[in-house]
């Protein structure tokens, strides 16, 4: 004899229970903030190395440009200008080179005003900065700010008397810069760092 139960649901169905979805939505919240952290601290950490790859390269050209210029310093082809190194001071280096040319495409023979033959490089300690400075044509000095946020900068010069370096000596003397700057700047965070580059110049006309 057969007895008809009435059917009863699977206990292995039964859906979700408040505090199982709590305890999930608070599992997944959780592991969301922890997501969106890492990320942003990722992003802070791109943009700051962003920022100090660009203030390098903005410095790297501006020592650059000084060493362009350094590098002519005493540049002299007819011998009749007297240019060289006039000034040899850890914190300012002044000197001139006969690169003009006139309508026959010879050397002028002299030291021209302006901003290609008698040029001085001196740290600003004031504003942070180096300037690039040049006697104008009409009197007077021109300075303009080659390089910002410089925090220290200095010059040293290698000697050479009868072919071996000495210690101190004189401007004409000179045949090596070696040129140390210290720049400062502001990652994203608003935290300081600073970065160190040294170059040694040749000079090839002294």
């Amino acid at each position: 004899m057969s007895v008809n139960r009435p059917f009863s649901p699977d206990t292995g169905q039964a859906g979700f229970t408040m505090l199982e979805l709590i305890v999930a939505f608070a599992v997944a919240t959780l592991f969301l903030m922890a997501t969106l952290f890492i990320v942003d601290a990722c992003l802070h950490s791109y943009r700051a190395q962003e920022r100090i790859a660009g203030a390098q390269q903005d410095v790297r050209a501006g020592l650059d440009f000084m060493v362009r210029d350094i590098r002519m310093a005493g540049f002299d082809p007819l011998g009749n200008s007297d240019a060289g190194i006039l000034t040899d001071e850890a914190g300012t280096i002044e000197f001139t080179m006969d690169i003009s040319m006139d309508d026959d495409d010879d050397d002028d023979d002299n030291i021209d005003p302006g901003s290609r033959e008698h040029i001085t490089y001196a740290y600003d300690a004031a504003n942070n900065r180096i300037l690039r400075s040049y006697p104008k044509p009409g009197g007077g000095t021109q300075s303009d700010t080659l390089i910002e946020n410089v925090s220290a900068l200095s010059f040293d010069y290698i000697y050479y008397r009868n072919n071996e370096v000495v210690a101190n000596g004189d401007p004409d003397e000179i045949k090596a810069v070696i040129i140390t700057m210290t720049c400062r700047d502001r990652d994203s965070q608003g935290g300081v760092f600073e970065r160190t580059l040294t170059t040694t110049v040749k000079l090839r006309n002294l």
